[in-house]
């Protein structure tokens, strides 16, 4: 494996290691060390991201709080903003599981959906829920 790295954006770790990743946008990825197959668009999209692998992230804040995640895919606007260790899930929509922390097989689709999901896993809301 290369270390293929995609940057259009300021900052980030000098610790990092990973590969196959793509960052566009101000603090994106910001301080990935050994997280793999990131994609991460917005400003602070995947910013707290350390070792999760295979995110994708797009809209400011989408999954932002993310750490060991792995296998979610956040679109919009603070999108899975605090998720630290809950995967796979899936969020689309301005805040769609915000608050979601720890719970995994989750899809929320529209805005606010699953806004303070904690730690249920396995719902599928749609819309403002």
């Amino acid at each position: 494996m290369g270390q293929l790295q995609h940057r259009y954006r300021r900052g980030g770790s000098s610790f990092n290691t990973a590969d196959e990743n793509t960052a566009f946008g101000a603090a994106t990825l910001l301080f990935n060390t050994t997280g793999d197959d990131n994609t991460a668009v917005g400003t602070a999209a995947l910013a707290n991201n350390t070792t999760g692998e295979d995110n994708t992230a797009v809209g400011t804040a989408a999954l932002q709080t993310t750490l060991p995640a792995a296998k979610n895919t956040a679109v919009g606007t603070e999108a899975l903003q605090f998720n630290t260790d809950g995967n796979p899930n899936t969020a689309v929509g301005y805040a769609a599981l915000k608050n979601n922390l720890t719970a995994g097989g989750n899809t929320a689709v529209g805005y606010d959906a699953l806004l303070f999901n904690g730690s249920v896993a396995n719902g599928f809301p749609l819309g403002w829920a």
